[in-house]
């Protein structure tokens, strides 16, 4: 049902009856629908509001796929350029790239295909990685090993003024948060930046990829689900 309300959003199909705000209710819990009621006098609208929160995060998820995706991509084939043997493995213990926490990721991430029977590729083992792992090599443990050299080669288009390991891990610890709030369906909607924040995400894909970035912004509709508000889903 709450596919069906949200794929609707611009079919004017979308309207919340009684029958479905009780049922949607049932189905998310009273609890979870709590941090959507600020100021509201009515279950329809914080419901409404739910949807909105919903179809938000919806059109948010390419942008946040597409930036993770470039950049682990990106930072994988420098990575594999200038510290591997065989221009793959780099993050092999033998390497000795890594620092312990990130050698352990690692290692999970291969056991996890392991136990999935599927085959230790380079390609598998940087799918695997969470965004987590990636942001981490921005940190400033890894400044000396890993940045400044790679900071012109995985974001070849960011400008001089922001070109610093300290800048861009600050971005993307940032992005990094509301990426978990949008896959784990926490609420984002009162996220006063929100929309900077989109426009953030563009920005950064186009430091790594422009024409991505361009491609990613002409299929986007964030705008248009963020200006309409929850009362798309309101008689």
């Amino acid at each position: 049902m709450l596919g069906d309300c949200i794929s609707s959003l611009y079919e004017g199909s979308s309207r919340l009856q009684a029958p479905e705000v009780t049922e949607i209710i049932s189905a998310i819990s009273l609890e979870r629908l709590h941090p959507y009621r600020q100021g509201l006098l009515n279950d329809r609208e914080a419901v409404a509001r739910y949807l909105w929160n919903s179809a938000l995060s919806e059109a948010m998820y390419p942008l946040l796929q597409a930036l993770e995706i470039t950049f682990r991509n990106a930072l994988h084939s420098n990575l594999s350029q200038r510290f591997s043997a065989n221009g793959q493995d780099w993050y092999a213990p033998a390497i000795q790239l890594l620092h312990p926490p990130e050698v352990d990721e690692a290692s999970k991430a291969i056991g996890r295909l392991t136990r999935a029977k599927k085959g230790i590729t380079p390609g598998r083992v940087v799918a695997e990685l969470s965004f987590g792992f990636w942001t981490t090599l921005l940190s400033r443990p890894y400044e000396r090993r890993l940045w400044p050299a790679l900071l012109p080669l995985v974001f070849p288009n960011i400008p001089s003024s922001q070109r610093t390991r300290s800048n861009v891990s600050l971005r993307f610890n940032g992005l990094r948060h509301l990426r978990n709030r949008v896959f784990h369906h926490e609420p984002v909607w009162n996220r006063p930046t929100l929309p900077n924040d989109h426009d953030t995400i563009i920005e950064t894909i186009g430091w790594i990829n422009p024409a991505l970035a361009g491609i990613v912004a002409r299929h986007d509709r964030f705008m248009l689900v963020h200006r309409t508000g929850p009362s798309v889903f309101l008689p």
